[in-house]
């Protein structure tokens, strides 16, 4: 399996979002549920002053012009992400969380077309990721927020899977 998720589904209602999040719900927030949100997507995320609001999924430096100015930076490492500079000022001043329904992992076998599992709390309840974001002003489109999910050694064997 990968070590990283590309894919992602949100099943939970926004006032159930909300509610388990102690957060003051946005009037502009993506329908759910939603089974295959992937990277450039609208998500629910949970910013600073407890507010759940969308945000795109696909982090957007300092250094970009546009939203396409670079590659897409869509996942991040828990290990390194205070070393690097794309993260290193977002990480310690700009968080949020997402709780995601399911993350998507992919089996990858040689030949084949890569197999998605989908991977989800036994209690089917969401699981709460954290997030770092960035507020980018562009002149042609306005403000655009972007987050970008952090991943976390959680000791399971996802390799296991399959």
């Amino acid at each position: 399996m990968s070590g990283m998720c590309g894919r992602m589904a949100i099943t939970l209602p926004h006032d159930a979002m909300a509610q388990v999040l102690d957060a003051q719900p946005s009037n502009h927030l993506p329908a759910v549920p939603h089974y295959n949100i992937c990277p450039t997507t609208q998500v629910h995320v949970v910013t600073a002053g407890r507010r759940l609001r969308p945000m795109r999924w696909g982090f957007i430096p300092t250094w970009y012009d546009t939203s396409s100015g670079g590659p897409l930076l869509i996942n991040a490492r828990s290990e390194t992400i205070a070393a690097k500079p794309a993260f290193r000022d977002a990480v310690r001043t700009r968080r949020c969380l997402i709780v995601a329904s399911v993350f998507y992992e992919w089996k990858r076998v040689p030949g084949q077309v890569p197999q998605p599992w989908y991977v989800t709390r036994a209690d089917g309840f969401g699981s709460m990721a954290a997030e770092f974001v960035r507020q980018r002003p562009f002149i042609a489109r306005g403000a655009i927020g972007s987050f970008k999910p952090v991943r976390f050694h959680t000791g399971l064997d996802i390799n296991a899977v399959g």
